[in-house]
């Protein structure tokens, strides 16, 4: 499982102008940095193992399709902002 922990904007400060991300891996508890695009392509091939923190609760990555496609969190089968909360780097 991977936590994002930061993220890298360009352009702009929307979901749509994130270009590279901070994740921890909870299995080797290293933190590495990927594109959005790294980020998609795993999704697309796991479906689910990338969330953002919000207290005690794992809020799940999903992709938006979009051209290019970007990444959000969706809580409660709502699409959240918590991307967009987290400090950058």
């Amino acid at each position: 499982m991977f936590i994002i922990t930061r993220v890298r904007f360009k352009n702009g400060k929307q979901h749509e102008h994130i270009t590279h991300v901070e994740m921890y891996s909870t299995v080797d508890k290293k933190t590495d940095s990927c594109s959005v695009a790294d980020v998609v392509a795993y999704l697309r091939k796991h479906e689910t193992g990338i969330y953002v923190k919000d207290g005690d609760k794992n809020i799940p990555i999903v992709i938006v399709e979009a051209d290019p496609p970007y990444i959000r969190t969706k809580a409660d089968g709502k699409l959240t902002n918590n991307l967009l909360s987290l400090p950058t780097f």
